[in-house]
């Protein structure tokens, strides 16, 4: 029996546009990996830092009401004073009135 005959194939060159198409679709991808990466990263961050800003805006929020409650009562005292001033003015008004 002979030998079988070996078919040797061409070797394929490949364009340099080809090469390129390669190298840019590589490059993309890794970019496409960093930028998810950085993405991820940054959300979680993002998070972490939402959670602070919340609890800050809660402390804030009740000594604004602290703040709040101490005025009205500053405001009812005031208006106390300003009654008791009141009635010692019409006291002496009418104490002139008589003399």
């Amino acid at each position: 029996m002979a030998p079988a005959a070996t078919i040797k194939k061409p070797k394929q060159q490949r364009d340099k546009g080809d090469l390129a198409g390669i190298i840019l679709t590589w490059l993309l991808q890794v970019v496409g990996v960093a930028a998810a990466i950085a993405f991820g990263v940054f959300s979680v961050l993002c998070w972490v830092n939402s959670e602070t800003a919340n609890s800050q805006a809660d402390t804030a929020n009740s000594k604004a009401e602290t703040a709040n409650a101490q005025a009205v009562l500053a405001n009812a005292q005031a208006n106390t004073a300003n009654l008791i001033a009141f009635a010692a003015l019409c006291e002496q008004a009418v104490e002139l009135a008589h003399l």
